[in-house]
This record gives C-alpha cells, structure tokens and sequence, in this order.
C-alpha cells in the first residue's frame, strides 16, 4: 500500500472588479493573494499623494508580509482591471511557515522587517529627478522664509544662489531628454486618479 497523501486545500477565487480596492493601508493582514488575471496596483499615501509601488500581474503575490509577521498592512492594493486572485488564508501561511525549520522561519520574519524598514526610507526620500526639484524648491522657500524671519546672514544669497543653480540645471536636463528612464515603465503606474482613496 502507498503512503497516503493528505487532500489539497480548495483554495478561493475572487472577482475584483476595476478599480476597487483589495485592502487598505493599515488592514489586520487575514490573507496574501496571487494574481491569476488582470492588473493589481500596491500603492501608499504620501502627504495628499498616492504612490504607486508596484503594478503586479498574473502570477505575483502580494499582502504576503502581513500575514506572515502580523503587522498591519504597509500599503493599499487595487484592481486596475477586472481582476481574479487566488486568496491563500492566513491560516494556510502560516502552516506552511510553521513547517519550515526554525533558521528559515528566522530569516524570512528577518528579511520582511528590514522590508518594512527600507520602504519607510524609501518613501520620504525622492523618488525621481522632478521629486529631487520640487524639494529643491521646497527647501529654497523654506530658506528664505527663515532667512526672511531672522534676518538675512553673509550665507544666505550664496546657499540660495547655489541652490536655484541646481535647480536651474535639473530642470534643464529633464527637458533635454526626449523620454527620462522612469517614463519607459508609464503603462505599468497608473495615474493617480485611478487609484481609490
């Protein structure tokens, strides 16, 4: 007689229609999902901006790091099309995770906090040469609104003139280029109006 195999979980499918949500920032984690069609965006709020984080298709999974370390949800997740997912239930995770040795299980816990780390950098860091020019600008005002309030010091003209300069010559490169590198990915990020609240 053969060894006897244990069934396979059914796993669900769900319709999500265009333009709905998945889950929201800050979310109880009870699921990761895999994308089997259409389009998935994950996407955070900074300030008054959405920014998208990933545009996921057939194959991806994603939500998977709340489920694993119970930490709210980092980020928001929509459907861009009509889209399916397969929903894998925290419980089925974390069996699977409770199966592994106990380094592995280490290193992946390990390896989804430095994850969350590097994405709270990340995102109050400029994210492309216009976003490094509007803060550019940004700490020019500031500058000289401070400068404004206190009085103006021997540094000030200068700091501010080597500032404007740089600004001068980004805003100088971004229009000589027919097509910056972060346009090539422009059908995989959304617009944000397409992104619900």
């Amino acid at each position: 007689m053969g060894a006897m195999t244990q069934p396979t979980a059914v796993l669900e499918r769900r319709l999500v229609a265009a333009g709905d949500k998945v889950f929201s920032e800050g979310d109880v984690g009870d699921a990761a999902y895999l994308v089997d069609a259409g389009r998935i965006a994950i996407y955070k709020r900074v300030g008054d901006k959405k920014v998208v984080l990933a545009t996921l298709v057939k194959g991806a999974i994603f939500g998977e790091m709340a489920v694993v370390d119970d930490a709210p949800r980092m980020a928001s997740a929509a459907a861009l099309d009509t889209s399916v997912l397969v929903v894998i239930p925290r419980q089925l995770f974390q069996q699977k995770l409770a199966a592994m040795d106990s380094f592995s299980r280490a290193l992946i816990t390990m390896l989804i906090d430095n994850l969350r780390n590097v994405h709270k950098v990340y995102m109050a860091r400029p994210r492309t040469v216009g976003d490094l020019s509007r803060t550019l600008r940004e700490l020019l005002d500031a500058q000289a609104k401070y400068t404004a309030a206190v009085g103006a010091d021997q540094f000030s003209p200068e700091v501010a003139e080597q500032v404007r300069a740089l600004i001068d010559a980004i805003d100088r490169q971004q229009r000589a280029e027919a097509e910056p590198p972060h346009e090539r990915r422009r059908d995989a990020v959304p617009p944000q109006s397409s992104l619900p609240d």
